[in-house]
């Protein structure tokens, strides 16, 4: 759940964003079970591990102990974009998906729209003749 609810959401944030400010309330943040606390690994989810746009000039946490506050921070400070990280830094490469692979979409999807298309105009023809198709 986490990689589909909350680190999708933070890589959209990471990718597409440039924040001002970050807030973030922990009070019950806490594992399914209800018995681990999260919050020290709550920022490091998602497939994107850097900030594109640069991490959130403020950071505000509320409900988190002291530890999980430095545990925060130091996630955030290696989540900065610079020359000399590896694309493993930057990214999961297990979880991109290159363009081309996506091309063997296109011929299905140029299918649909043609097959979509070519009814609409037939139920508009046969609308102009008068003929109701609904």
């Amino acid at each position: 759940m986490k990689e589909f609810l909350w680190g999708r959401t933070l890589t959209f944030l990471r990718q597409t964003f440039r924040l001002s400010h970050l807030f973030l309330d922990l009070h019950r943040y806490t594992c399914v079970d209800g018995s681990c606390r999260l919050a020290s690994k709550l920022l490091a989810w998602g497939w994107c591990n850097i900030w594109v746009h640069g991490t959130p000039q403020k950071v505000h946490v509320r409900g988190t102990s002291n530890a999980e506050k430095i545990a925060i921070s130091r996630i955030l400070d290696s989540q900065h974009l610079n020359r000399e990280r590896s694309s493993v830094e930057v990214y999961d490469p297990a979880r991109v998906i290159d363009k081309k692979e996506l091309s063997r979409y296109n011929n299905v999807l140029r299918e649909v729209c043609a097959k979509v298309s070519q009814r609409f105009q037939f139920i508009q023809r046969m609308d102009a003749k008068g003929h109701n198709m609904a």
